[in-house]
């Protein structure tokens, strides 16, 4: 979680978390996990271990979540979306707005995942000043294939993270909602888009990132790649 500071629980509430992993939201009452082997669970979540958050942990199959309407006050829902079937998107955001009035959403944007091309991530999101959210289905565009030879580089120099990190609005949203969600399944990477289209020359030239890049064996290539992505020639 990038932004725990956007969330605002009461002391009394009950907050659910959906598919936590291992790095459960402190406040979290309850968590609610998909039923995954091990395996699985290690490549959705990046990581291993087990689940001794001393929190009570519902596992569940999918689809209908099993809590009655309004059981909680609140729901996080970090970093879950991106991992969700586009054809389950509608259900699941639906359950999200039925067991809880309000709570947070956080998520990586189109922008990331040209950067990181995730494979356990289903679609591209995009979020709006209303904080309406985009997706668009991931496996009907190939765009961050155009952005193939940047990442090994920066892979490769360990940069991925620190330029990330030092834009995360730029890569990552994460609000409050209350009373529902909104959101829209977009037909063409084109809308997608429109909703926010971030300027990478405008990051990746930044001259921290090139000094650091260039100092490396692999500068010709670093150049060529900016070149064949942005038409960008580097001196």
């Amino acid at each position: 979680m990038f932004f725990p500071e956007k969330i605002n629980i009461k002391k009394n509430y009950k907050v659910l978390e959906i598919g936590p992993g291992n790095t459960p939201f402190y406040k979290s009452n309850v968590l609610l996990e998909k039923k995954f082997t091990k395996e699985e669970f290690d490549k959705q979540t990046g990581l291993t271990g087990g689940d001794s958050f001393g929190k009570k942990i519902i596992y569940y199959s999918g689809d209908t979540f099993p809590f009655s309407d309004h059981e909680f006050d609140y729901v996080i829902c970090s970093h879950v979306l991106e991992h969700i079937p586009m054809e389950k998107i509608h259900i699941f955001i639906s359950e999200i707005s039925r067991v809880a009035s309000k709570g947070y959403i956080e998520i990586p944007l189109y922008s990331y995942e040209l950067l990181y091309n995730l494979d356990v991530h289903m679609s591209y999101i995009n979020v709006d000043e209303n904080n309406k959210l985009y997706f668009f289905n991931k496996e009907a565009n190939h765009e961050s294939q155009k952005y193939k030879d940047l990442r090994k580089i920066f892979q490769g120099n360990g940069l991925l993270g620190r330029i990330v990190g030092n834009n995360e609005d730029l890569f990552i949203s994460g609000f409050e909602w209350r009373g529902g969600i909104d959101f829209e399944i977009l037909k063409t990477i084109e809308d997608l888009k429109r909703v926010k289209n971030i300027d990478f020359t405008s990051i990746l030239l930044k001259e921290n990132y090139i000094k650091s890049i260039l100092k490396k064996t692999n500068a010709t290539r670093f150049k060529q790649a900016i070149f064949n992505r942005f038409g960008i020639r580097m001196k």
